[in-house]
């Protein structure tokens, strides 16, 4: 199928699910391969009706890229909503909630800047008046789903751009010393169920640490103030009030230690939601994966959970990603999802991967032989190519690959999606393959209950397929070329399959015939030109090989003087002398 008619069948789609009514039967999942213009193509039919949308990029610099790039954003001047602390003018409450997770939102008012703060105009328009606005995965995380509500759901639409789980994970560490700065600081709070509840779970974790958790006390106690006291109101009371004390302890110390107690109550809020959808054996069960003790030198809680509460939205949900199976994702919403998947073969780009190694994080660290080996194939990449490379790799590896101090190496690390910073370039190498340790993957498996494999799937190849595509080679003319040093199986035809030392040798030759190509080219050019004006301008494109140069060099120099417009070549293979040389 080509390009044209993917794109309108993928307009039709979005066009057909836009007036459905809300809620809707199913989200929809448009798996098309990247590049296919699926964001461009849906901000244009989301401008064509008369609803409210939302829509999620997965960073701010690539939502403004979207926006700046779209002829509808810019035309409809869309709000982009930005986080607090992004926007906040005060110096010091952002150090607070950078360094401390300290909820400046109840410092707001007394602050100098707050008639003048961005996030709060912002804010103040979204809360008075219903709007469709850009914002990021993160603001799924209570910003979307209260933003609807409070419209009374008039908003129908809402667009995440790209894989977006990550956002919703959340990971905290919390050792023995912090459990009693803030176990000393709740016991002078006023009385409350919240500080009975918080203080009880803290006992709970420092016997843990020293004791190891007793999974069947943690269950009840939490299960108990979920079913029985749980009252939003007065959690919001509470949570003010530590927030105000621990900013009272600042200014009276100069230091300060982590505030848990806020991303305490996200996750008990999230077990309640978990609690009402399933029986109250499954909630234990899920509490013991979320609560686990772990060793670092020292013990320490560790919470790991996924907010899938924030999924449950009474709007329609278009899902823009071209990587994650949809059979993932009919997992971890309640509602179903349907999808439209049309791929596209990487036809006139050069593939090579390598059959030598997966060279996972593990190897390169521990044989620098093998790491030197790729940082040299990046060198000779650049002196074949003569132009600018993108190198995709973990974030570990930038500054070794910076350190060549080559400046046609361009470096990005994983995960990277959504962009189209790249999509000028028509190079790529994939450096090592993004191998998750396997302690994290059985625990994202666990929390999610969903197959490893998948969950490995979603951390590693679709990684390394997301970064080829930010050359956005399907809709070039031009010949692209994909280098891919990990020998991952990859659901990619038109590769060609080659050892590292046999790619080696292959780019060293290269770039000598290109040396020697360089030197010869005026020689080839001039005898060709000399056939042509002897011969009316025109001859056979076989004879041209007669001439006493090697062959492949004189493929080159008609391939150069065919792109120079120096000759053309007909339908008959015949050659035409279109200009002289300068």
């Amino acid at each position: 199928m080509d390009l044209e008619t993917i794109r309108n069948n993928i307009r039709a789609s979005i066009s057909n699910y836009l007036t459905l009514p809300c809620p809707p039967l199913y989200n929809l999942h448009l798996n098309e391969f990247a590049g296919a213009g699926k964001t461009t193509i849906t901000l244009e039919e989301l401008s064509k009706f008369d609803s409210y949308f939302i829509y999620l990029g997965q960073k701010h610099n690539i939502v403004e890229e979207q926006i700046k790039k779209s002829p509808f954003a810019n035309k409809f001047e869309y709000p982009h909503i930005k986080s607090r602390i992004k926007t906040c003018l005060n110096e010091e409450y952002k150090k607070l909630a950078i360094n401390y997770n300290i909820d400046i939102k109840y410092l707001c008012r007394q602050c100098k800047y707050f008639n003048n703060c961005e996030y709060y105009i912002n804010y103040r328009n979204l809360l008075q008046f219903a709007l469709s606005w850009f914002g990021v995965h993160s603001h799924l995380d209570g910003l979307v789903y209260n933003y609807i509500v409070e419209h009374n759901n008039l908003v129908d639409i809402v667009v995440i751009d790209e894989f977006f789980l990550n956002s919703l994970y959340k990971h905290y560490h919390i050792d023995y010393k912090t459990i009693t700065k803030t176990a000393n600081v709740i016991y002078k709070l006023n009385d409350s169920d919240e500080k009975i509840f918080i203080i009880n779970l803290l006992i709970g974790f420092s016997n843990g640490i020293k004791n190891g958790l007793n999974y069947n006390n943690l269950s009840t106690l939490i299960i108990d103030y979920i079913t029985k006291k749980y009252n939003l109101k007065n959690i919001n009371n509470f949570l003010e009030e530590f927030n105000l004390s621990l900013f009272d302890y600042y200014e009276k110390y100069n230091r300060l230690f982590y505030n848990y107690i806020d991303p305490i109550f996200n996750l008990i809020r999230y077990l309640k939601y978990y609690h009402n959808q399933y029986k109250i054996n499954k909630t234990i069960n899920h509490i013991s994966d979320i609560i686990r003790i772990f060793n670092n030198k020292i013990n320490y809680i560790d919470i790991s959970y996924y907010n899938l509460e924030c999924l449950d939205l009474p709007s329609k949900i278009l899902i823009l990603d071209a990587t994650t199976p949809t059979s993932f994702y009919n997992q971890i919403f309640k509602r179903t999802v349907k999808s439209t998947s049309n791929m596209i073969d990487i036809y006139g780009s050069v593939i090579y991967q390598i059959t030598s190694g997966k060279y996972v994080m593990q190897t390169l660290d521990n044989s620098k032989s093998a790491k030197d080996k790729l940082l040299y194939i990046l060198n000779l990449i650049t002196r074949k190519h003569k132009k600018k490379v993108l190198v995709i790799c973990r974030k570990k590896y930038e500054q070794d690959i910076k350190s060549l101090k080559n400046k046609l190496l361009v470096v990005d690390h994983y995960p990277i999606s959504g962009t189209n910073l790249y999509n000028t370039f028509d190079i790529v190498v994939i450096f090592g393959s993004p191998e998750p340790r396997p302690d994290e993957l059985n625990r994202m498996s666990n929390l999610l209950n969903v197959d490893p494999n998948i969950i490995l799937y979603l951390l590693r190849e679709t990684n390394i397929i997301q970064g080829i595509h930010r050359i956005r080679f399907t809709i070039k003319e031009n010949p692209t070329f994909i280098y891919i040093l990990t020998n991952l199986d990859l659901p990619i035809s038109n590769i060609n399959r080659i050892s590292l030392n046999d790619l080696i040798s292959l780019l060293e030759t290269e770039i000598k015939e290109k040396i020697i190509f360089e030197y010869i080219y005026d020689d080839i050019s001039n005898e060709i030109i000399d056939l042509l004006e002897n011969n009316n301008k025109l001859y056979e494109l076989n004879k041209i090989y007669n001439l006493k140069f090697n062959k492949t060099f004189i493929r080159f120099a008609i391939n150069k003087m065919k792109n120079d417009k120096i000759i053309s070549i007909s339908n008959k293979n015949k050659i035409k002398y279109l200009k002289l040389l300068i």
